[in-house]
């Protein structure tokens, strides 16, 4: 099966002078944790380049993480883009669920689904 197209970080303007540490690895992708952003569903297509630099810069500067947590993020509009760095075919240790973000990875759909069917 066909990898997905996938938006690489330079298409929603990281500024990867923010990252200060190299990406951490472990041995394999063992589960996948999906979430939502609880951000606005009301975006257009365009927008989403600048809704997933906002949440890099939350995560980085709010949160004082390395990286942005996940490894992937999705719009409404179907587009996949590259989250945390490391590779996109490598089992990177991403900060998208405490405790357990060791051999897993995180997708996070752009929105709040809370409500939205």
């Amino acid at each position: 099966m066909p990898q997905p197209v996938v938006t690489p970080r330079a298409g929603r303007g990281t500024d990867e002078s923010l990252v200060k540490n190299p990406a951490a690895y472990s041995t394999d992708t063992k589960v996948v944790f999906t979430h939502h952003t609880a951000g606005t569903n009301d975006y257009t297509c365009e927008q989403s380049p600048d809704i997933n630099r906002a949440i890099f810069l939350y995560h980085v500067q709010g949160q004082g993480w390395n990286d942005i947590g996940y490894h992937f993020l999705v719009d409404k509009c179907g587009t996949v883009f590259e989250g945390r760095a490391g590779g996109i075919d490598k089992p990177v240790v991403g900060a998208q669920t405490y405790g357990f973000n060791t051999d897993t990875s995180g997708v996070a759909f752009l929105g709040n689904y809370n409500d939205a069917i």
